[in-house]
Protein backbone atom coordinates (compact mmCIF):
# COMPACT_ATOMS: atom_id res chain seq x y z
CA UNK A 1 0.00 0.00 0.00
CA UNK A 2 1.07 3.57 -1.23
CA UNK A 3 0.60 6.31 1.43
CA UNK A 4 -1.91 8.77 0.21
CA UNK A 5 -1.80 12.39 0.71
CA UNK A 6 -5.09 12.08 3.08
CA UNK A 7 -3.22 9.02 5.17
CA UNK A 8 -0.39 10.85 5.63
CA UNK A 9 -1.86 13.75 7.02
CA UNK A 10 -3.50 11.39 9.34
CA UNK A 11 -0.40 9.54 10.32
CA UNK A 12 2.25 12.55 10.93
CA UNK A 13 2.88 15.90 11.73
CA UNK A 14 5.04 18.18 9.96
CA UNK A 15 6.75 21.57 10.90
CA UNK A 16 8.28 22.99 7.55
CA UNK A 17 10.35 25.28 9.72
CA UNK A 18 12.61 22.06 12.01
CA UNK A 19 11.39 19.99 9.16
CA UNK A 20 10.87 17.37 11.61
CA UNK A 21 8.31 14.52 11.13
CA UNK A 22 6.54 13.47 13.98
CA UNK A 23 3.44 10.74 14.72
CA UNK A 24 -0.10 12.27 15.06
CA UNK A 25 -1.55 9.36 17.11
CA UNK A 26 0.27 6.62 19.30
CA UNK A 27 0.65 3.60 17.01
CA UNK A 28 2.61 1.49 18.96
CA UNK A 29 5.07 1.32 22.16
CA UNK A 30 7.88 3.19 19.62
CA UNK A 31 5.66 5.07 18.03
CA UNK A 32 4.10 7.67 20.75
CA UNK A 33 2.19 10.06 19.57
CA UNK A 34 4.30 13.56 19.18
CA UNK A 35 7.50 11.59 19.11
CA UNK A 36 9.85 12.03 16.48
CA UNK A 37 9.40 9.59 13.64
CA UNK A 38 11.66 7.30 12.24
CA UNK A 39 15.54 7.48 12.13
CA UNK A 40 19.05 8.59 10.44
CA UNK A 41 20.42 5.66 8.15
CA UNK A 42 23.94 5.61 7.60
CA UNK A 43 24.52 8.61 4.96
CA UNK A 44 22.40 10.58 7.51
CA UNK A 45 18.96 10.71 5.45
CA UNK A 46 15.79 10.30 8.14
CA UNK A 47 13.80 7.36 7.09
CA UNK A 48 10.60 5.95 8.77
CA UNK A 49 9.00 2.61 8.15
CA UNK A 50 4.90 2.30 7.71
CA UNK A 51 2.99 -0.42 7.01
CA UNK A 52 6.08 -2.64 7.04
CA UNK A 53 7.93 -0.36 4.15
CA UNK A 54 10.37 1.74 4.97
CA UNK A 55 10.20 5.52 3.07
CA UNK A 56 12.77 8.24 2.82
CA UNK A 57 10.89 11.15 4.93
CA UNK A 58 11.42 13.74 2.10
CA UNK A 59 9.10 11.76 0.16
CA UNK A 60 6.82 11.67 2.74
CA UNK A 61 7.05 15.19 3.20
CA UNK A 62 6.67 16.32 -0.62
CA UNK A 63 3.08 14.25 -0.68
CA UNK A 64 2.14 16.03 2.88
CA UNK A 65 3.01 19.74 1.30
CA UNK A 66 2.40 18.72 -2.20
CA UNK A 67 -0.91 16.39 -2.28
CA UNK A 68 1.72 14.25 -4.85
CA UNK A 69 4.49 11.62 -5.00
CA UNK A 70 7.63 13.56 -6.38
CA UNK A 71 8.15 12.95 -9.73
CA UNK A 72 11.93 12.53 -9.52
CA UNK A 73 14.39 12.80 -6.66
CA UNK A 74 14.14 15.26 -3.92
CA UNK A 75 17.27 17.59 -3.57
CA UNK A 76 18.24 19.11 -0.45
CA UNK A 77 19.30 22.81 -1.51
CA UNK A 78 22.01 22.57 1.02
CA UNK A 79 23.61 19.35 0.38
CA UNK A 80 22.82 18.35 3.91
CA UNK A 81 20.22 15.03 3.73
CA UNK A 82 18.89 15.46 7.32
CA UNK A 83 17.57 18.99 7.03
CA UNK A 84 14.19 17.81 5.42
CA UNK A 85 13.02 21.36 6.16
CA UNK A 86 10.56 22.20 3.39
CA UNK A 87 12.37 25.71 2.23
CA UNK A 88 15.26 23.10 1.14
CA UNK A 89 13.73 20.62 -0.47
CA UNK A 90 13.27 20.68 -4.29
CA UNK A 91 11.92 17.96 -6.89
CA UNK A 92 14.78 17.52 -9.62
CA UNK A 93 16.21 15.12 -12.23
CA UNK A 94 18.89 13.36 -10.93
CA UNK A 95 20.75 15.24 -12.83
CA UNK A 96 20.12 18.33 -11.54
CA UNK A 97 20.73 16.80 -8.22
CA UNK A 98 24.07 15.67 -8.95
CA UNK A 99 24.97 19.03 -10.17
CA UNK A 100 24.16 19.80 -6.53
CA UNK A 101 27.12 18.11 -5.22
CA UNK A 102 28.71 20.48 -2.31
CA UNK A 103 32.04 18.84 -2.01
CA UNK A 104 34.43 16.00 -3.01
CA UNK A 105 33.43 12.69 -2.11
CA UNK A 106 36.00 10.11 0.07
CA UNK A 107 37.76 8.61 -3.49
CA UNK A 108 39.01 12.51 -4.84
CA UNK A 109 42.98 12.48 -4.06
CA UNK A 110 42.99 16.77 -4.39
CA UNK A 111 40.14 16.85 -1.67
CA UNK A 112 38.22 19.48 -3.64
CA UNK A 113 35.07 18.54 -5.82
CA UNK A 114 36.07 18.33 -9.59
CA UNK A 115 39.70 18.31 -9.27
CA UNK A 116 41.91 16.19 -9.67
CA UNK A 117 45.81 16.05 -10.47
CA UNK A 118 47.82 14.51 -13.97
CA UNK A 119 51.31 14.89 -14.28
CA UNK A 120 52.46 16.96 -11.07
CA UNK A 121 49.48 19.44 -12.36
CA UNK A 122 45.91 20.60 -11.36
CA UNK A 123 43.16 20.14 -13.64
CA UNK A 124 39.28 20.05 -13.17
CA UNK A 125 36.48 18.07 -14.76
CA UNK A 126 33.21 19.22 -15.51
CA UNK A 127 30.11 17.69 -17.12
CA UNK A 128 27.34 19.72 -19.14
CA UNK A 129 25.28 19.29 -21.85
CA UNK A 130 26.18 15.41 -21.91
CA UNK A 131 29.97 16.05 -22.47
CA UNK A 132 32.54 16.35 -20.11
CA UNK A 133 35.29 18.76 -20.35
CA UNK A 134 38.86 18.60 -18.45
CA UNK A 135 40.43 22.27 -18.15
CA UNK A 136 44.25 22.99 -16.71
CA UNK A 137 46.96 22.75 -15.86
CA UNK A 138 46.74 24.74 -12.75
CA UNK A 139 49.55 25.44 -10.18
CA UNK A 140 47.40 24.52 -7.19
CA UNK A 141 44.51 22.47 -6.43
CA UNK A 142 42.84 25.56 -4.79
CA UNK A 143 42.97 27.93 -8.14
CA UNK A 144 41.70 24.93 -9.65
CA UNK A 145 39.18 24.60 -7.42
CA UNK A 146 38.03 28.60 -7.87
CA UNK A 147 38.03 28.04 -11.51
CA UNK A 148 36.21 24.51 -11.34
CA UNK A 149 33.36 26.43 -9.12
CA UNK A 150 33.14 29.76 -11.53
CA UNK A 151 32.75 27.23 -14.07
CA UNK A 152 29.73 25.36 -12.43
CA UNK A 153 28.07 28.51 -11.73
CA UNK A 154 27.36 29.01 -15.23
CA UNK A 155 27.30 25.46 -16.57
CA UNK A 156 25.10 23.74 -13.78
CA UNK A 157 21.23 24.95 -13.47
CA UNK A 158 20.81 23.12 -9.75
CA UNK A 159 24.16 24.51 -8.46
CA UNK A 160 23.30 26.17 -5.22
CA UNK A 161 27.26 26.63 -4.49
Amino acid sequence: MTISHALAHEVFNYDPLTGELTWAATRNNRCQAGSRAGTLNRNNVWQVCFDRKTYFQHRIIWLYMTGDWPKNVIDHIDGDPSNNCWNNLRDVTQSINRQNLKGATSRSASGYLGVFAMYDKWYFAIKAGGVNKRYGPFVTPEVAHCKYLEAKRVLHKGCTI
